[in-house]
């Protein structure tokens, strides 16, 4: 076979090919296109329900901290008045031995 007849048959092949090739790789570049859209999406719509979940949790956080400071402030006046009920009373103790000791002597 000689070269130009190579020649007489690629370039119909060759026009196939192109005719038929650039759609085809048209639709396949537009199909991975929107596959790699589709999972960014996805992506995107996980990132946005971490970030709600991030935000819920801080949320959470602050209010457990506020509960806790509550009880701690709580607990601090009961102590106090528990502190202060037993100060009466080492009084009143004090003063009952007192008497207790005028009156033995």
């Amino acid at each position: 076979m000689n070269v130009y007849a190579l020649l007489g048959l690629m370039i119909p092949l060759v026009a196939v090919l192109l005719l038929f090739g650039i759609p085809i790789i048209a639709i396949w570049t537009d199909h991975r296109r929107k596959v790699l859209d589709m999972k960014l999406r996805s992506r995107q719509q996980a990132d946005q329900a971490l970030l709600q979940r991030i935000d819920e949790v801080q949320r959470q956080l602050i209010e457990l901290r506020e509960t806790a400071t509550q009880y701690d402030v709580s607990f601090d006046t009961s102590l106090q008045r528990i502190e202060a009920r037993l100060n009466g009373i080492e009084r009143r103790v004090e003063v009952v031995e007192q008497s207790g000791q005028r009156t033995t002597h």
